[in-house]
Order: C-alpha cells, then structure tokens, then sequence
C-alpha cells in the first residue's frame, strides 16, 4: 500500500513539474516587467478515463499523456487543431491509458523530445512506444528535479 501511495505521488509531482516547466513557468517581477505576456494555451482533451494535455505556446507546442491505445481521440484532436510537429512529448507513466496513442503520435508527427518518468513496463504498448523513439531519433530523457534547477 505505502509503495503505491509513493508512487501515485511520484507521478503527480512529475506531472506538476513538467506542465510549470511546460508553460514556461518563471517567476515575474511585475515592478519590471516589460512588454506583453506569451500566450499559453492548455487543451485536456476528452481521451475517456485516460488522459492527455496539449500545451501551446508561440515558442512550442507540447503533449503530457496520450490516452488509451485503443482509442484515438489524441490522434484526433492533433489533426482538428491542424498540429504539425510537437516539440515536446512527456509519458507521465507508463500504462496503456496514459502512454496509449504515443507510438502513433511520434509516427505521425514531428516529435523533437520525448520525457518518460523513468518506469519501465512489460506491455507491449509501453514497447511499441520505446521502439517509435528509437525509429523516429526522438531525442530521449528522463529528467530529475535536480536536473532542472
């Protein structure tokens, strides 16, 4: 029990991490601040029970999650919203409704970088999106909190 509690916490601050990182997070001074604020647009998509965020900026367009891998809603959603390339994928973990529609997102778009949580999986869909990584020479990370200080 006390493991999957640290673990369902340990997503949930990944997650956290990587959408205030996401959206350009930094703290403002509002005495000095000049010009105007980038934009940031947050989409949740509607993927059922799983889950997926696109994140738009001027400066780049990212996804947390995929949804579930017999669905297509993410697939869906990207084309209606006319995407062409993503900067940016993060798997917050590595089950089928989160990590579901990843393999077809980097084979179907411009993916640059793709962020995992670091936890490995036995399934086939976590495979089938380690092995589009490597086939698409997505650059791969699994960042640290000390890494992004």
């Amino acid at each position: 029990m006390l493991l999957k509690a640290k673990k369902f916490l340990t997503i949930i601050i990944f997650t956290l991490l990587i959408a205030s990182l996401s959206a350009g997070f930094q703290p403002v001074d509002a005495q000095n601040l000049e010009g105007e604020l980038e934009e940031v647009q947050f989409h949740f998509i509607d993927a059922g029970q799983a889950d997926a965020t696109l994140i738009e900026t001027s400066e780049a367009t990212k996804l947390i999650d995929a949804g579930h891998w017999q669905r297509n809603d993410v697939i869906d959603y990207l084309e209606d919203e006319e995407i062409e390339e993503l900067d940016l994928v993060v798997g917050t973990h590595p089950h089928a409704d989160h990590i579901g529609q990843m393999e077809q997102v980097i084979e179907d778009y411009q993916v640059k970088d793709a962020w995992m949580s670091g936890y490995e999986h036995d399934s086939q869909t976590y495979e089938n999106v380690m092995d589009a990584i490597d086939e698409h020479d997505v650059t791969y990370r699994t960042p640290r909190a000390s890494e992004l200080t």
